[in-house]
C-alpha cells in the first residue's frame, strides 16, 4: 500500500542518547517586524537581539541553517507580562501570521539530542538511503490551522547536510517508497557545543 502524503514537519518521538525523553522546551521570541508566517513543527534559529525581558528572539530556518530547535506550541500570550485585563484569547491559535500586528512567544524543543520523525518527499526512497544525510524542504501548509509541511528531501554522504536519518518510523504502513516517515536528528544545531555565537 503507498504511503499517504500528510507532511506534519518535525516532530519529536525519542530521545537520541536513550535516555528519557522529557520533551522540555523553552520560550523564545518572535518580533512583530519579522515577516515569516510559523507552524508547528517549523524549525527556527536564533537571531541577534530578544524582547525587553530577555526572552531570545527566533527567525524561521531555511533549509541550509544551523537549527536552534523545532516549534512545539503557539503561546496565546506574552508569558513574561501577563494582562489583568478581561481579554479574551484565542485558544484556537496554532500558527504565527506573515503580517504581524504585535509579537509572539513560541515554546521550542531546542534539544539537540532529539530525534524527530519527517515525512520524505516524493523521492522513491529505499534502503540504500537508510544512514545516509539529508537536507529538507520549508513548506507551509495548504490552511492556517494545520502543522508544518516541511519534507524530507533527498540523501547524501555530504557530511554538511543537516540531518541524519537513524531509520523508518516503525508503524503500520509506513514503507519505503514516496513519502516514508523518517526518524532523524540534526547533524548540527546550534546548543551542540563548542559553538559560535551570532
Amino acid at each position: 500500500m503507498a504511503n499517504l502524503n500528510a507532511p506534519f514537519g518535525f516532530s519529536a518521538v525519542i530521545y537520541g542518547t536513550s535516555g528519557v525523553n522529557n520533551q522540555q522546551q523553552r520560550v523564545y521570541y518572535i518580533p512583530s517586524t519579522d515577516t515569516s508566517a510559523y507552524y508547528i513543527g517549523d524549525v527556527v534559529k536564533t537571531i541577534d537581539g530578544g524582547d525587553a525581558n530577555g526572552t531570545p528572539a527566533i527567525a524561521k530556518c531555511a533549509s541550509g541553517d544551523i537549527p536552534r530547535g523545532v516549534v512545539t506550541s503557539i503561546l496565546i500570550s506574552n508569558p513574561n507580562n501577563p494582562s489583568i485585563q478581561g481579554t479574551n484569547l484565542d485558544l484556537t491559535t496554532t500558527s504565527v501570521p506573515a503580517s504581524k500586528s504585535q509579537a509572539y512567544y513560541l515554546l521550542v524543543n531546542d534539544d539537540p539530542d532529539q530525534v524527530y520523525c519527517i515525512q520524505g518527499d516524493s523521492t522513491t526512497f529505499a534502503t540504500t538511503d537508510m544512514n545516509k544525510n539529508a537536507s529538507y524542504t520549508v513548506a507551509a501548509p495548504s490552511i492556517s490551522n494545520q502543522q508544518s509541511a516541511t519534507v524530507l528531501t533527498g540523501t547524501t554522504t555530504s557530511s554538511t547536510a543537516v540531518l541524519k536519518i537513524v531509520g523508518i518510523e516503525p508503524i503500520p504502513g509506513n514503507n519505503l517508497g514516496p513519502y516514508v516517515r523518517f526518524f532523524v536528528l540534526f547533524n548540527n544545531a546550534e546548543l551542540l557545543r563548542p559553538s559560535a555565537g551570532i
